[in-house]
């Protein structure tokens, strides 16, 4: 058994912080060095370096990690296919996801990641490869694989909500933060009972949806209207499945006082107040600021 499913959630809490400490620090070195190694030796656009260094390092960085410090991750129930995705449930999920993303879009503008205006032959493929695959990958494998997989012996809800909340908390905007929230909670589930592998997968769908969109405005059809119907046929899945909903808590439910003991950490507070503080300042800065 792993050693750190004995801890106990407030043990777990600053474990957890501090695996965010390291990850970030470590990126942030490692990716300024490969940067400035790669600006001065190879002739490449500075944009066009950005996205090639980060979809190489963050998946590889993400992976030593792991096997130096969570290799047991690899044999774990996470990584094991526990149920089989079914042809059904694979729809339903995916209508939900596309759901939660029109959902959003409506509420908070379509302005979301990318810039939906903007001629998708103008974004690049090192754009493409970060966005779709490589981000996904690190954020899967450090979300869902080592929060999720630390905080599952203290609760199957439990840990897909708080690794969810920390989750949306560095993506560092507002609105980009309540979105990664319910997707999260979406993919947590995910994770948890079918395996990481279609979290990543589903993941990579979610990011998919701007060049999704963008393929769509090139065929004759009416993309509000097939957006419109899919984000009612979501929730009309959703409001099926309440019950379901509802019997999946009650039968993993968190143990009392979990939450407030996992957030009375003070680097907890302290990563809370940060993150919050800078998803402030950059909402101000997109939404205000010209």
């Amino acid at each position: 058994m792993n050693q750190d499913s004995s801890l106990s959630i407030y043990d777990l809490s600053e474990k957890i912080i501090f695996i965010f400490i390291k990850t970030e620090i470590f990126l942030f070195i490692l990716l300024a060095m490969i940067y400035a190694i790669a600006s001065t030796l190879f002739a490449i656009p500075s944009e066009d370096l950005t996205f090639i260094v980060s979809a190489i390092v963050e998946p590889v960085f993400i992976f030593l990690y792991i096997q130096y410090s969570y290799k047991n991750l690899w044999s774990s129930e996470m990584i094991i296919v526990k149920r089989k995705m079914t042809l059904t449930s694979f729809f339903l999920l995916l209508i939900i996801v596309f759901s939660v993303d029109k959902c959003s879009g409506i509420i908070f503008g379509n302005n979301l990641i990318y810039n939906l205006s903007a001629p998708i032959e103008n974004v690049n493929l090192p754009f493409w490869f970060f966005i779709l695959i490589s981000t996904p990958i690190f954020e899967e494998l450090l979300y869902r694989g080592i929060v999720l997989h630390l905080l599952k012996p203290h609760g199957k809800v439990f840990a897909i909500i708080i690794s969810s909340i920390l989750f949306s908390l560095l993506h560092g905007e507002l609105v980009q933060g309540i979105r990664g929230l319910f997707f999260g909670i979406i993919l947590g589930y995910i994770c948890m009972e079918y395996s990481l592998k279609w979290s990543i997968f589903f993941h990579m769908l979610i990011n998919s949806g701007y060049l999704i969109t963008g393929l769509l405005f090139a065929l004759p059809i009416d993309i509000n209207l097939l957006y419109l119907i899919l984000m009612i046929m979501g929730i009309i899945a959703l409001i099926l499945n309440l019950k379901n909903i509802k019997r999946y808590i009650d039968e993993n439910p968190s143990f009392k006082g979990s939450y407030k003991e996992f957030f009375s950490r003070i680097w907890v507070i302290i990563l809370v107040v940060l993150c919050f503080l800078n998803m402030i300042i950059n909402t101000i800065n997109t939404t205000f600021i010209k």
